[in-house]
């Protein structure tokens, strides 16, 4: 048993526990990142390969990935440090994926876009050059020191810039087709406990298997966001319920 007794061990215990959290995904993250390295880009570049050896391909690629972790936490000077960056850079690969979600009209270049322009947003409001011209006009964005800028508004800043990047570029691109985004969509809004049996073609729905009735809440635009049903209802007010609990207990732990 142990006991809590100073501010100093409520933050270590509480950064523990974050980082045991952010690791017991690290093996998703890893093993997800080398099946799509090996399925969409090296795949079709070296086709007709037998299993085995894209099975190695995969592999290796996992290795590479997990010795890049460990000399970015080397590079890294400290735990907040880390898991600061781990909030900039889930969000800005969140951008892309959100908008071809609920809206239509998102192509491929958007996405990249959406992502490039993010990421040079991200860079430029931490250069010292740019930090110190905003802590002359702006001070309320950046730290009392005059060091950084305030990880919130450098968030609100890239993700604003990539959203409106994505948005335009895919304005200014050629759509995808009707066919692949009625595939697309019939896939994602199709529950996974109706379906049985295996697909004939990757990214399909198998024979036999009913695409629920879209019941649209916002349509304009491209943009469609359903109707929630009773079970999201319920599950998102129940997800915040244990957030607020979460919250409440490590409030009253630091007290």
């Amino acid at each position: 048993m142990f006991s809590l007794t100073a501010p100093g061990d409520i933050t270590v215990f509480f950064i523990a526990s974050m980082l045991a959290s952010v690791m017991s995904s690290c093996d998703s993250f890893m093993i997800a990142s080398s099946a799509l390295f090996t399925e969409n880009l090296y795949k079709p570049l070296r086709p007709a390969k037998s299993d085995r050896h894209y099975l190695w391909v995969g592999r290796i690629v996992a290795l590479v990935i997990v010795a890049g972790g460990l000399a970015s936490a080397y590079l890294i000077e400290n735990v907040v440090q880390g898991i600061e960056i781990f909030w900039k850079i889930a969000p800005m690969m969140g951008i892309a994926f959100w908008l071809g979600l609920f809206w239509r009209r998102t192509t491929t270049a958007g996405a990249w876009a959406s992502t490039l322009a993010a990421f040079g947003v991200l860079i430029l409001t931490g250069l010292d050059g740019f930090v110190g011209f905003l802590g002359q006009r702006f001070p309320s964005l950046v730290k009392a020191d005059g060091s950084e800028m305030l990880l919130h508004w450098q968030m609100i800043f890239y993700l604003l810039a990539g959203t409106v990047a994505g948005i335009v570029v895919s304005l200014l691109t050629k759509p995808p087709s009707q066919d692949k985004l009625d595939r697309f969509y019939e896939l994602v809004r199709t529950p996974v406990n109706t379906v049985e049996g295996s697909p004939a073609e990757p990214c399909t729905i198998p024979p036999g298997v009913a695409i629920p009735e879209k019941r649209l809440m916002i349509k304009a635009g491209g943009l469609e966001i359903l109707k929630p049903s009773k079970s999201a209802v319920v599950g998102f007010v129940g997800v915040w319920l244990v957030v607020g609990v979460m919250i409440v207990g490590f409030f009253l732990l630091t007290r």
